[in-house]
């Protein structure tokens, strides 16, 4: 029983750290696969690919939405660079 405790425990921290982090692995992977796609670009995605390589390809199947999402959020170029 004690373990059991221990395991849920464990279990919910690992759900709780992934839920704060995806929002924000979206967000950025959204903002470079944006700017890949621009001639003028604000920001080198390459960076943001090199710092997230791992997780780049579990997004790749959503990429469209992400574009979207990041260039609604941050078409005002304000927003962007402050991010």
């Amino acid at each position: 029983m004690k373990y059991e405790k221990e395991d849920t425990r464990i279990a919910k921290e690992n759900v709780e750290k992934k839920l704060r982090k995806d929002p924000i692995e979206r967000r950025l992977l959204g903002i470079a696969f944006w700017q890949e796609g621009l001639k003028d670009r604000k920001i080198d995605p390459e960076i943001i690919f090199e710092k997230l390589k791992k997780i780049k390809e579990i997004y790749e199947n959503i990429k469209e939405d992400l574009i979207y999402e990041a260039e609604e959020f941050y078409s005002n170029d304000e927003k962007l660079e402050r991010m």
